[in-house]
């Protein structure tokens, strides 16, 4: 009992140092930890493609600006205008030669005020030799030109370094100098000067007039403002407008400033989102090891409870036994209690017996001293007849022997007698039949007188002889003649037999072996299927409440003895009914236990794609509302194609896909972003 105890001891304390409460809340935390890991892994992702939409929006852009301001480029008009050979012959004189823009880093605040400065010239070429570009000009340009019209302009700036500013001038204008407030390359440097070097910058149309009516103005000078007002001592000129290469030469700049800036942007998202991934990934085995832990410890509970039980029930046992043992003591000692007295009575009466046999003993002595002399000489005499009874019997042992081996030897001529005369009746009835077939019926009489002897058979003998050999020489014949090659033939056979005998054990050991393989792989379907079902049904009995908004639900086989061949039976109980069937639950309930066992699958062997037609058809609000929840959270492994013409689930969707006829027999599909949809709306 004390061991027991002990033990019993000892299982309560191991079941205690299990803790699996608090594995159970270090497991709800790292679900907790998963769920917001995988929320921002999405939210990680829908930035990233958002990202990926503007940077394909914005490289989009830049190619088509690209493209425009290569097609403003002079040498490109005179390839369209008057051929390529043309053009050819323009690059190979100056291969060096680009637009002025292209040499020029404009700040976009200043973009305005220098368009309209320089306007068209923006266009111009800047070339090492400007004369030999005018010379091919006038020679297949001008010459073969038919009319003016037909011309394209063609304007050649001087390329070198030169950032020569008139500083005497520069001193005395109140104003900064527009060449020194943009970045020029040193190639397009000899160019700009040209063009901007009396140019200044005024801040406003007021103070460039201002400057102009003031006596002290520094002739030669012009000012341009921000808005692209041209003011000069002989003029005013307002070009406030948009457009040029220039805006496009900006807008390159500020496209692949951004577009740097986005990619920058994106390879940090990405990193982010791989981070992220990573932890998920870290997260999730730690998930799956606590679980397994988890597991592991119920299933320890379960061995040390069940021990527990055992040793309980043991122990209730021992007690029990030990109660009983002892009610035996106590009664025991009372029958002790007892014995002992009936002993003194019995110990009291036996010394009164032997005071009286003390008186008694020698007259019975003397009596059995009597007896004792008879029964000796009465053994004497029987010891003495037992001896001459042996010696009898030994020589009747050996005369039974020397008979049996007499009768033996008997046996064994009896034997032979019997074999010899058995083969004398068959040599006689040889010797007849020979005689028979050499001298007919009559032959073995003249056989019999010829030797002297009499008739060994009857007539009636010989009849039935007769008859016999008849019957013989029928069946002789109904045989045939002897194959001589039946002995080779038998061999034969009895190769063949041998070989189709291997061949019946080999197929046997097969289709045992073929049993077996059958046997393991039905146990190893029925295990794993028991295995999925089991996950199936835990996932179903989560989803239907939290589908139902309550109740419970679960699946059950309907022959567990063959789960192979046995179907499944849906039990649903939604919130406020009886437990029953799907058969007799409405039509929005059965979409519901539909759903709820789709994703209860999907749980368990997650799919790329799921298509769900018209499922949320017969849902109400409160219900389409859980059911999309649970889409969502499920769009994380599985793409959802859901068709249905439920506005609350279009709205819950990130994209939508529809087919559209704008003109008869002409269908369209339509893609929408709803994301981009509602920003566009913002």
């Amino acid at each position: 009992i004390e061991e027991l105890e002990r033990r019993e001891t000892e299982l309560t304390a191991s079941i205690q140092e299990l803790d699996l409460e608090q594995g159970q809340e270090h497991l709800t935390s790292l679900s907790r930890r998963l769920n917001d890991l995988r929320n921002a892994y999405r939210e990680k992702d829908g930035e990233l493609r958002k990202l990926r939409e503007a940077l394909s929006r914005h490289h989009g852009e830049l190619e088509a600006i690209e493209k425009q301001l290569v097609a403003a480029s002079p040498i490109n008009r005179l390839k369209e205008s008057m051929g390529r050979e043309v053009g050819r012959m323009l690059e190979q004189v100056s291969p060096d030669a680009k637009l002025l823009v292209e040499g020029l880093h404009i700040p976009t605040e200043h973009v305005t005020a220098l368009q309209a400065v320089i306007a068209e010239k923006a266009g111009f070429l800047v070339a090492e030799n400007p004369l030999k570009l005018a010379r091919v000009f006038e020679q297949q340009v001008l010459a073969k030109a038919q009319t003016a019209s037909e011309i394209p302009g063609l304007g050649v700036l001087r390329a070198g370094a030169s950032s020569d500013v008139d500083l005497e001038q520069a001193g005395k204008v109140p104003f900064s100098s527009l060449l020194e407030l943009i970045d020029v390359d040193e190639r397009c440097q000899q160019a700009a000067c040209a063009l901007l070097r009396h140019v200044y910058l005024a801040p406003s149309l007021t103070e460039a007039i201002a400057y102009f009516e003031d006596a002290s103005f520094v002739s030669g000078v012009t000012l341009v403002t921000p808005e692209g007002d041209l003011v000069t001592e002989h003029s005013f000129l307002s070009l406030r407008h948009k457009g040029g290469v220039l805006q496009l030469k900006s807008r390159i700049d500020e496209l692949k400033q951004l577009v740097a800036t986005l990619e920058e942007d994106q390879a940090g998202r990405v990193f982010e989102r791989d981070e992220i991934q990573k932890s998920i990934d870290t997260t999730e085995a730690e998930h799956a090891r606590v679980l397994a832990d988890i597991q592991e410890k119920q299933r320890r509970e379960r061995e040390l409870t069940q021990e527990q039980g055992k040793v309980r029930g043991h122990l209730q046992a021992e007690r029990r036994v030990a109660e009983q043992s002892k009610q035996d003591i106590e009664r025991i000692g009372r029958q002790i209690s007892e014995t002992k007295l009936r002993l003194e009575e019995y110990v009291a009466e036996q010394q009164q017996v032997e005071q009286e046999l003390a008186a008694l003993v020698p007259e019975e002595e003397t009596k059995l001293h009597a007896q004792l002399r008879e029964l000796n000489e009465t053994y004497l005499k029987l010891d003495a007849r037992r001896r001459e009874r042996r010696e009898q019997l030994g020589q009747v042992a050996q005369e039974v022997e020397g008979v049996r081996r007499s009768l033996d030897k008997k046996r064994s001529q009896l034997s032979e007698l019997q074999l010899a005369g058995q083969k004398s009746e068959l040599e006689e009835a040889h010797l007849r039949e020979r005689v028979e077939h050499d001298y007919g019926d009559g032959g073995i009489h003249f056989v019999f007188e010829a030797e002297g002897a009499p008739d060994p058979l009857t007539e009636e003998d010989r009849r039935e002889r007769g008859a016999a050999v008849v019957r013989l020489k029928t069946r002789i014949q109904r045989e045939g003649e002897v194959d001589p090659t039946s002995i080779e033939r038998f061999e034969e056979e009895s190769v063949r037999l041998e070989e189709l005998d291997k061949q019946r054990k080999d197929l046997s050991s097969a289709a045992k072996t073929l049993r077996k393989t059958i046997e393991r792989l039905r146990d190893t379907s029925i295990e794993r299927f028991l295995s999925i079902f089991s996950q199936v049904k835990e996932n179903f009995t989560k989803l239907v409440p939290r589908l139902f908004g309550g109740g419970k639900g679960t699946l059950e086989l309907e022959d567990p003895s063959n789960p192979l061949d046995s179907g499944v039976l849906i039990i649903a109980r939604p919130p406020g009914k009886k437990l029953k069937s799907i058969d007799l639950l409405s039509g929005g309930e059965k979409a519901l236990c539909a759903t709820a066992l789709i994703f209860s699958m999907f749980m368990v062997r997650p799919s790329p794609l799921c298509v769900l037609d018209e499922v949320d058809a017969p849902l109400d609000d409160a219900n389409l509302v859980r059911f999309l929840s649970l889409i969502k959270e499920m769009s994380v492994k599985t793409q959802f194609l859901l068709i249905t013409h439920n506005k609350g689930s279009m709205s819950a969707s990130d994209r939508m896909v529809g087919v559209t006829m704008e003109q008869p027999g002409a269908s369209k599909v339509l893609t929408v972003s709803l994301q981009e949809a509602y920003e566009a709306v913002a």
